[in-house]
């Protein structure tokens, strides 16, 4: 018996394309037409202030410093910050960049 053909759309396995304002933006910065955006911040997070509040027990959220094993209660903006997520793309210009600051 033969398979019909699906009505409800493409079923080649991909996701269709997402299209909009960031998705050009962005498109545009790894293409180079347009430079990466820049912070005067001196404290990025690598986990979300919004997300870290998802995990507030009891209105607390714990913190373990890895170095010393110190627990301590600390609020969402003062969790998971580094003021050097730069040395991920160099680490010698991040010795320089954050210097300087």
């Amino acid at each position: 018996m033969p398979v019909e053909a699906s009505s409800i759309g493409d079923v080649s396995g991909r996701p269709p394309p997402i299209q909009g304002g960031f998705v050009d933006w962005m498109h545009d910065v790894t293409d180079g037409r347009r430079p990466l955006p820049t912070s005067d911040s001196s404290r990025h997070h690598y986990v979300a202030q919004f997300q870290l509040a998802k995990f507030k027990g009891k209105g607390r959220l714990h913190q373990l410093d890895k170095e010393d094993g110190a627990c301590e209660v600390v609020t969402p903006k003062k969790a998971a910050w580094s003021s050097k997520v730069c040395c991920v793309v160099r680490p010698s210009a991040c010795a320089s960049f954050c210097r300087a600051r």
